[in-house]
């Protein structure tokens, strides 16, 4: 009985832990790499009220955790972790110090829809008197204030993913010098997969229900983006739907609803639109299922007959050759009473 109640209890806790929320560590500033000398700020999201929770911090896959506030500071690299009561182990966040004169700062995480926001960041004090920006090693733009440090790419794509870099002109009173940061290379991430368009049959028969399906992927990290979906014959847009549902039920198909079937999936929020395959349904007629039907009856029994008719005429063929007249070679029948010819 204890043995049942321990496997019962443990059943549940692990049904539980799969169920819980990721614990996330969000750092502020959410830029790498960092200033060498700079200190981050790492707080830990968990399920509970942000100032009442405490949280274990794990870095550099340690196997114990630290239990502290879900809010540290730290000014070391490497890979930090955390989790909060009630929830999981989060995803790490990699803290990476530079020592160079110049760095290119970038968002940990870019996905396609989001503004990619760069910042060139130096040691040296001194008046900036102009800032250019590379992607490739092609210009991007020029910023010639000592106040707008920022690049904002508005609603990248997956084509952006490419190395950036930023050189700067800086002057004092003894001199004026040039700074190049090192090429920071930046990978865009799908946001979601492309939609695949399913049907429960191509080939359905008239008055029968029909199933579309438009199934695609969220990114773990973006779970909670909303997704819009819509269906559309032949380029004509048939119905459009909210979140989460992107299956079409078609109760009743008919002949006119044949064509070729494609699926749209939308985030409106980033203005990413994505399309999935085509299907092509073709719709059989109900009358033409049962002709049909009638037809391969109607050649069954004709071939049945033809069939018993063929064996008829063998067994009467048999019957005649070996009961017949010319059966006994060579000998002649008499009947009673008949005489025989001299």
């Amino acid at each position: 009985m204890l043995q049942w109640t321990l496997l019962l209890v443990l059943g549940l806790l692990s049904r539980q832990t799969a169920i819980a929320k990721k614990s996330v560590v969000e750092p502020r500033p959410s830029w790498t790499p960092i200033l060498e000398g700079e200190a981050v700020t790492l707080i830990c999201h968990g399920v509970g009220p942000l100032k009442e929770e405490r949280a274990w911090w794990y870095k550099n896959q340690q196997s114990r955790g630290i239990l502290s506030t879900n809010i540290i500071q730290t000014n070391q690299p490497g890979e930090y972790r955390c989790q909060t009561q009630g929830s999981t182990l989060s995803d790490p966040v990699n803290l990476v110090f530079s020592s160079d004169p110049l760095i290119l700062q970038t968002p940990y995480s870019v996905f396609e829809g989001d503004t990619l926001v760069l910042r060139c960041r130096g040691k040296n004090n001194g008046t900036i008197s102009h800032m250019t920006y590379y992607k490739d090693k092609r210009k991007l733009r020029d910023l010639i204030t000592d106040f707008d440090k920022f690049l904002s790419l508005s609603q990248v794509g997956l084509n952006d993913s490419s190395k950036y870099q930023c050189t700067r002109i800086v002057s004092s009173i003894w001199s004026t010098w040039r700074e190049t940061s090192k090429n920071v290379a930046i990978q865009v991430q799908e946001l979601f997969s492309p939609p695949d368009l399913k049907t429960t049959t191509s080939e359905p028969i008239e008055g029968t229900p029909v199933n579309l399906s438009c199934e695609t992927q969220l990114s773990p990290q973006r779970l909670d983006t909303k997704l819009y979906f819509s269906f559309t014959r032949d380029g004509m847009v048939i119905t459009s739907s909210g979140k989460n549902s992107h299956v079409l039920q078609i109760p009743a198909i008919q002949t006119k609803d044949s064509g070729s079937y494609r699926c749209e999936a939308k985030a409106v929020t980033q203005n990413i639109l994505k399309q999935s395959n085509y299907v092509k349904i073709s719709v059989k007629s109900g009358n033409l299922s049962s002709f049909n039907s009638s037809e391969k009856i109607s050649h069954l029994s004709l071939g049945l007959i033809v069939t018993q008719f063929i064996v008829v005429v063998l067994a009467a063929s048999a019957l005649l050759f070996f009961f017949g007249p010319w059966s006994k070679s060579g000998k002649r029948e008499f009947l009673p009473g008949s005489k025989a010819r001299s």
